[in-house]
């Protein structure tokens, strides 16, 4: 199922609401990737990293989906839009992986990913009951807004459109991250509880 939002390129965009700098692509799509998305980073990184296993400055590494594509923001969200491109680079890859194939039309329909419509999506699940808590705190809105997200909206977003998540809260005094990279370590190794290993059980496949 071919999704898309064509970028300011000249083209019309997929949604009539939705800007026409406001772009989506991912490696199924035949098209080019607009110029700020950048493929091809994590094949380059596994071999930087088997390069440096052989020279035994590195252990061990875990690399994420092969054809995950970076996605950098653009002039009008400089400042504002890391959470919703955090969102999209998720979303290029569940659209892409063919794993579990029912996510491509949750994250597509009604309207396929993009900054805007992420607005819109994280609006319409504080107006069926999710996250109160956080809607309260980002006063119920975000379209027409140039507020900061994170991963309590992307929770709310994925889980709305039905796609299996974990929020996960880390205390981190005086900012020691040690405590996030444990809990990844540890979920690397399938040494988590039964309640947080649930997602990558149900993803049936490579963490994300």
């Amino acid at each position: 199922m071919a999704c898309y939002i064509l970028s300011n390129r000249g083209h019309s965009s997929f949604s009539e609401s939705t800007s026409a700098k406001d772009g989506f692509w991912y490696h199924s799509l035949k098209s080019e990737p607009p110029p700020n998305y950048t493929p091809g980073l994590i094949p380059l990184l596994r071999n930087v990293l088997l390069n440096a296993v052989e020279k035994g400055a590195t252990c061990r590494a875990v690399l994420c989906y092969e054809r995950a594509v970076h996605i950098y923001h653009e002039i009008w969200d400089v400042g504002w839009g890391c959470g919703y491109r955090n969102f999209m680079m998720l979303c290029a890859v569940l659209m892409d992986q063919r794993i579990q194939p029912a996510y491509s039309s949750l994250l597509c329909t009604p309207a396929p990913p993009s900054v805007n419509n992420l607005k819109r999506l994280i609006e319409e699940a504080w107006s069926q009951g999710f996250d109160p808590e956080g809607a309260q705190g980002l006063r119920g809105k975000l379209v027409g807004h140039r507020k900061w997200i994170g991963t309590a909206e992307l929770y709310v977003a994925f889980t709305y459109r039905g796609i299996p998540s974990l929020l996960v809260d880390f205390e981190t005094p005086n900012g020691n991250v040690t405590p996030l990279l444990d809990w990844i370590r540890r979920y690397f190794d399938g040494q988590l509880p039964s309640h947080h290993t649930s997602v990558q059980e149900r993803w049936q496949g490579p963490p994300l």
